[in-house]
């Protein structure tokens, strides 16, 4: 009796040996290129990676590379970078679904050129061309209710304004959040424009990115900003100039 015990244990332990040794063999950690911009690009890819299979996940933000740790007896890396892609997101293995890509926040639509390295951008740089334009916008809606430069430059703002974002030296005192935010007011008023949306909602969404933009924006350009702005003013055009903006 105590002779088929002590085999029952034994098999229990070979089994239980051989069970650790292939779950060991099958465990698998790779890093693979991943296409992104933000925080939220970060959580999306992780989501659509981390499926049945998958222990762990890593996304990093400045490298563009992702870490995967995963079991390839249950799940191939090559079905994970095709979970990735469906989520919209380009990598080593495939391309992002473009209706899952054009579906994304406006933040998170990386450049699909190419997915080669880009040279540096200064912060400053896109920061002045966009006030420098915001100040051509501005100027002829305030002054004659003209929209033909907030219309035809909205999706050149966009552009402009997805180059501050990735921009490699920008100072702590612009957060995520700002970014995001500056991002998503920019890709409302250019898609509001591309839908050829009405002039009191082009006027909207304009001034909710001019908002959002002024916090960020340096003291020496604020006070040109204000200059121009209370030139404007000069005339008893304030009443007209209110009406105007409000789209009325």
């Amino acid at each position: 009796m105590n002779k088929s015990k002590l085999v029952i244990a034994l098999m229990l332990f070979v089994a239980m040996f051989t069970t650790a040794n292939v779950n060991a063999q099958s465990k698998k950690t790779e890093t693979i290129k991943v296409s992104g911009n933000c925080g939220m690009c970060k959580k999306t890819i992780e989501k659509a990676a981390k499926t049945e299979g998958v222990e762990s996940a890593d996304w990093n933000k400045e490298t563009k590379m992702m870490t995967v740790t995963f079991d390839a007896s249950k799940i191939s890396l090559e079905q994970i970078n095709k979970n990735v892609a469906n989520a919209g997101y380009d990598n080593e293995d495939f391309k992002g679904d473009d209706k899952a890509y054009e579906n994304l926040p406006p933040c998170c639509q990386y450049d699909r050129e190419s997915n080669t390295e880009k040279p540096k951008v200064a912060v400053w740089q896109p920061i002045e061309d966009i006030h420098m334009m915001m100040m051509n916008i501005m100027q002829p809606m305030m002054m004659k209710d003209d929209l033909k430069p907030a219309r035809e430059n909205a999706s050149k703002l966009l552009e402009k304004v997805k180059m501050m974002a990735t921009a490699t030296d920008r100072p702590a005192t612009i957060s995520e959040t700002q970014m995001n935010e500056i991002v998503s007011k920019a890709g409302t008023y250019s898609k509001i424009v591309t839908n050829n949306g009405t002039d009191k909602k082009v006027k909207k969404s304009l001034m909710k990115f001019r908002i959002v933009f002024k916090e960020i924006v340096p003291e020496k350009m604020q006070s040109e900003h204000k200059k121009m702005h209370e030139g404007m003013m000069k005339g008893g055009m304030k009443g007209k100039m209110h009406k105007r903006m409000m789209g009325n």
